[in-house]
């Protein structure tokens, strides 16, 4: 028992589960492949059926994906924010529902800086909009910023369905819609968490579908879908955003051109529809810059990354000079960049790359999709297809320019999720007609793979239902924060004399740098908690002044138990805080 515990709780514990499968129904398909044929043809009929008209085709894997999540809700709940990224996040959306673009610095903001959120010139995540926009959105139609996250999935789930329906038959664009829901629209970080990758994949998909479709039909609304896929793109993933943006553009240009097409997007009226979209996208991000930072042409990542990181984003650029930090955890957290950024640029560079390689396998392919990628290769034909040369550049581009970066998620390559997709289809289209030995391995594998995906969805629901602990990294079989910061338990004890209160954080020396807890709301000063670092006495003293009303408390994380008690200034020997503020 010992044993079988620590293998379910391991790390790679669903990875290692999906191997098996895979190596499962491959010795089937050598073996017994017409096993369960009757009932695989049966389903195929039904989906071929369901498939027939477009448009419904693509609604039913839109319902999919909201009933799909709607009936786990009882066992994966709305997720609670952990992570830095979902807090500026949540501060974004919180901030665009109240109407704002941004918000005015806090007079004692040295006391409130976090990650990867502005305090000066104005209060604000660092992060592009997109995101904010989808979980603003939640937050005025449900009063729930979650369903912002959660449209954003079904949005990226129908938009690849349509996506592939241009290149694609329109079954196989059905299963592909499905499958993307099972693997990634019900279990993913991308859906239980506040973190994003999903409003950047619905613009990939929306590019990547709208190009072949102008070619054929030269109609506006498709030119309208295109310009909507670069603006999001623009304001969810800058930087992968442009180079998916234009390795798409050119590899499709160069297709077009060898056949002598591309006259037939040149028309003026989708270049003015075109030109439109990208001009009021360009407006609006010059506007907001300019509202954030001060300058049109600064983008608040910009900003907040000069003020705090000593780090590069690129591998390629040089270390800047330390800030000034007011606070000890802050620069153990842009220390801790540092070191990874030296790692990538030394001898241990190549394992880091491995490292992003094998990242990105696990939650787009993993051992079950890459049965097809691998067939297709194995099969001779990798190349001649012309649509699979075309995917194939633009994800050479992609990974090109994530290995650049100094750090990686899964979420930074989902622009191209779209594609990553088309090429699993393709390959099982490939491996659909292959035999061994006259028996129809292919065609059992092909059939066999999407049902090994739903069985493996059953492995976090019952890991919920009997209260194991998995580690679901790299976040594929993701079912909500792994702890809660700032939960409600905490702030009820706080307030519960029914008053507001301040509360100072104090981190140990081996605080978790990935756990932060002094994120605060748009509007501080109604908030019912606020959350504060412990800077120098001077300051905490003023911070305390200004909030007179409130009671105040010290909490500290990394105590076991967490320990919550009455504020008592500490002496400054016994602080891990860095010099007062200058």
């Amino acid at each position: 028992m010992p044993i079988l515990h620590s293998w379910i709780t391991n790390r790679y514990f669903c990875l290692s589960l999906e191997a098996i499968f895979a190596l499962l129904i491959v010795v089937i398909a050598f073996t017994v492949p017409n096993v369960g044929c009757r009932w695989f043809a049966l389903a195929e009929r039904s989906l071929t059926q369901a498939a027939r008209r477009p448009r419904r085709a693509i609604l039913s894997v839109m319902l999919f994906a909201i009933g799909g999540r709607a009936v786990l809700l009882p066992l994966i709940h709305i997720p609670e924010p952990w992570m830095q990224d979902e807090f500026s996040y949540l501060l974004a959306g919180e901030t665009y529902a109240l109407g704002r673009v941004t918000n005015q610095p806090h007079p004692m903001w040295p006391n409130f800086e976090s990650v990867h959120i502005l305090q000066q010139p104005t209060y604000i995540s660092m992060y592009a909009p997109a995101q904010g926009l989808f979980l603003a959105m939640g937050e005025k139609v449900a009063g729930q910023p979650w369903i912002g996250a959660w449209t954003s999935v079904v949005l990226m789930s129908g938009a690849i369905c349509w996506m592939l329906e241009a290149w694609l038959p329109a079954p196989w664009a059905f299963v592909g819609g499905l499958l993307v829901i099972i693997r990634w629209g019900l279990f993913s970080y991308w859906i239980n968490s506040y973190w994003g990758g999903a409003v950047p994949a619905f613009a990939g998909a929306l590019i990547a579908g709208s190009l072949p479709r102008l070619l054929r039909w030269r109609r506006i609304r498709d030119s309208f879908f295109l310009g909507l896929g670069l603006a999001l793109l623009a304001n969810s993933r800058p930087y992968e955003g442009l180079i998916f943006s234009a390795t798409t553009g050119i590899a499709f240009l160069a297709w077009a051109a060898k056949r002598n097409l591309w006259r037939r997007i040149a028309r003026p009226g989708l270049m003015t529809v075109l030109s439109l979209m990208l001009g009021i996208t360009a407006a609006g991000m010059l506007y907001c810059n300019w509202r954030v930072t001060g300058t049109a042409l600064e983008l608040p990542y910009v900003a907040d990354r000069d003020q705090y990181a000593i780090a590069p984003l690129f591998l390629c650029a040089d270390l800047k000079p330390e800030p000034v930090y007011r606070a000890s955890s802050l620069r153990r957290v842009y220390e801790a960049e540092v070191k990874l950024y030296r790692k990538g640029r030394s001898a241990a560079g190549v394992p880091e790359m491995l490292r992003k390689f094998k990242d990105f396998w696990i939650f787009y392919l993993g051992p079950l999709l890459s049965i097809p990628i691998v067939a297709s290769c194995l099969l001779s034909s990798t190349f001649k297809d012309e649509r699979r040369r075309f995917f194939l550049l633009i994800l050479a581009g992609m990974l090109g320019a994530l290995l650049l970066e100094v750090w990686f998620y899964p979420h930074y390559a989902s622009p191209a999720m779209a594609v990553i997709i088309a090429l699993i289809l393709l390959g099982m289209r490939e491996l659909r007609s292959w035999q061994w030995r006259g028996k129809p391995a292919g065609l059992f594998l092909v059939r066999a793979i999407p049902t090994a995906v739903l069985l493996l969805g059953l492995v976090p629901i019952t890991a919920l239902v009997l209260n194991l602990p998995l580690d679901y990294w790299p976040l594929q079989w993701y079912g909500g924060s792994p702890g809660v910061v700032q939960p409600p338990s905490l702030t009820a004890q706080v307030t519960a004399e029914h008053r507001k209160a301040l509360v100072f954080v104090r981190y140990s020396l081996t605080h978790d740098l990935s756990e932060e807890w002094v994120y605060n709301k748009p509007e501080i000063d109604k908030a019912p908690v606020v959350w504060a670092r412990e800077l120098d006495p001077t300051h905490d003293a003023s911070l305390i002044r200004y909030f007179s009303n409130r009671s105040v408390w010290l909490f500290e994380p990394d105590k076991h138990p967490w320990k919550l008690q009455p504020y008592t200034p500490a002496l400054e020997s016994q602080r891990s805080s860095s010099p007062p503020f200058q």
